[in-house]
């Protein structure tokens, strides 16, 4: 599947930013391809997790691997004959925020601006440079950071930090909309509940 920026100007970015967070690493391999489910389409190598709205991508639910991603040009390629069980991502994403940051990605500064408030993987928001983000921090140090963009297409990543760090500073919250991005992704089961089986 060939999808190209010049006819896919709204999903084009979002979507090779999911991309990026593909694992790499062959004793992982069930991480290794892009996940496209009904309303979602996702992917993560077990440190980030990325994702955005199937809708109006045209891409059919299953799994592909990325052949090639260029500045204009995205080619999937479907997996066949695969019954690897693709990690259970709704379950990790943040239900609450304890501060919210609105941040410019595109600023010089970016990156800094985010690594003074936690210790995540620089190479990680570097991989997902270019909008406006909301992001959330979470009570807990050893939780993940939130970032949400709400452009046409809605993206949105979970990093987890590395290490023991420093608290983070104090980041004054501004009616943060990142929930409207997390929120409809929550399990219904509570954290800790088991699910029903079928």
């Amino acid at each position: 599947m060939v999808i190209e920026k010049l006819n896919n100007v709204e999903i084009f970015d979002p979507l090779c930013r999911v991309c990026r967070a593909i694992a790499k690493d062959e004793s992982r391999y069930f991480m290794n391809m892009l996940v496209v489910e009904e309303d979602w389409i996702v992917a993560t190598d077990g440190r980030r997790i990325h994702f955005m709205p199937r809708e109006k991508t045209g891409i059919e639910p299953g799994k592909y691997t990325v052949e090639k991603m260029i500045k204009s040009k995205l080619i999937l390629e479907p997996v066949v004959n695969d019954d690897s069980i693709f990690p259970h991502w709704r379950r990790i994403l943040p239900w609450t925020f304890a501060r919210h940051l609105r941040w410019d990605s595109s600023s010089s500064f970016a990156v800094a601006e985010i690594l003074q408030h936690a210790r995540i993987n620089h190479s990680y928001i570097l991989d997902i440079r270019g909008p406006v983000y909301e992001v959330g921090f979470q009570e807990s140090e050893n939780k993940g950071v939130a970032f949400a963009e709400f452009g046409a297409v809605p993206f949105g990543a979970l990093i987890m930090p590395f290490g023991d760090r420093e608290k983070s500073k104090p980041v004054q919250a501004d009616g943060s909309r990142i929930k409207e991005v997390f929120t409809p992704l929550m399990p219904e089961e509570k954290p800790g509940e088991e699910e029903e089986e079928e």
